[in-house]
């Protein structure tokens, strides 16, 4: 994994979308590009989820304004066709719900005090779907605003035969990342405002074998492009009180802070690459035989994260796993 790979995420593509999307015709799903929008009133749209694979996946997308102001308040349809060619074959069809967060970075001061500077509301457009072929897709995605049906906006994406990162229902990776018995200071190996250094006792080698569910946070508070790693790390946050007896914290930066500080770039650690991941922020839920149970990917509300370890903890009946 190149340094710095991991950088290009929601809000570069968001910002990208206005300038770089152009309207199409209303064609038949085939004939859409990644970033090609038909003629809705100036919105444009991008798929926020980097790793789409054969099984079931949450399916993530964001809307912007021409202006590049991110839409918050919209209603969005999905409908999910399989490539052949330049034909769509219609699959699936799903309705989206609004995960609305406040995009934040941590700001260190020269005192070495940090603080969390708010950047603005944005939001990302959900739905749970599942793939049952690979190969070329198209999402048609049908935006309604105060009211008003807008014309449908055409996505193609690739869908992989198998996940790039870790897919639920596989053994979470043995690895051994820094802990605070490795360091002589938190802050180097967390960012946050303010660190928790409960989060930092255990390798997740250690907490995926210790009979315990576990939640993984690959997050950079301090050094997030996206602005949405400060964010994931509270909500997950918002449940340590409640479940920390029965669950293992676990928040690992996914660059050598070093070199972040130092200007030499975003080099990632080689947990990131035993994960495969090549974006920021995810959260891992591993249950308690190691095997990943659900897992987030930018955008996560709080009741999400607790739905998954109440499926674990036996405090709900199951019903099927986060993509």
């Amino acid at each position: 994994m190149r340094a710095g790979a991991i950088a290009l995420g929601l809000l570069a593509l968001l910002a990208l979308l206005a300038a770089a999307c152009k309207s199409g015709d209303g064609e038949t799903p085939g004939s859409a590009s990644r970033a090609t929008s038909t003629a809705s009133p100036g919105i444009k749209a991008v798929i926020i989820s980097s790793d789409l694979a054969v099984g079931p996946n949450r399916f993530m997308v964001g809307l912007v304004t021409p202006d590049s102001e991110v839409i918050t308040d919209a209603t969005v349809q999905f409908g999910f066709f399989k490539l052949s060619g330049d034909q769509g074959e219609l699959r699936s069809e799903a309705k989206a719900t609004v995960n609305k967060m406040t995009r934040a970075i941590v700001r260190e001061k020269p005192d070495g005090t940090r603080e969390t500077v708010e950047a603005g509301e944005t939001a990302a457009y959900v739905a749970d779907v599942n793939f049952d072929e690979p190969g070329d897709w198209v999402v048609r995605v049908i935006p309604t605003r105060g009211g008003t049906l807008l014309d449908p906006i055409q996505l193609k994406f690739t869908v992989l035969a198998k996940s790039a990162s870790v897919a639920a229902g596989q053994f979470a990776p043995n690895s051994r990342q820094l802990t605070l018995a490795d360091v002589s200071d938190l802050s180097e190996i967390d960012t946050s405002d303010p660190p928790d250094p409960e989060w930092h006792r255990m390798t997740i080698a250690d907490a995926v074998t210790s009979g315990k569910p576990v939640a993984i946070a690959f997050t950079t508070p301090g050094f997030c492009e996206t602005q949405m790693c400060a964010p994931m790390t509270e909500e997950l946050a918002m449940l340590y009180e409640k479940y920390k007896d029965r669950v293992i914290f676990i928040h690992v930066e996914p660059y050598y802070l070093d070199k972040a500080r130092s200007g030499e770039g975003l080099v990632p650690i080689p947990v990131m690459g035993e994960w495969g991941l090549q974006t920021e922020p995810w959260i891992f839920i591993v249950d308690a035989e190691g095997k990943v149970a659900a897992k987030f990917e930018a955008f996560v509300m709080m009741d999400e994260v607790e739905a998954a370890f109440q499926r674990l903890l036996g405090d709900e009946p199951p019903s099927g796993m986060e993509g």
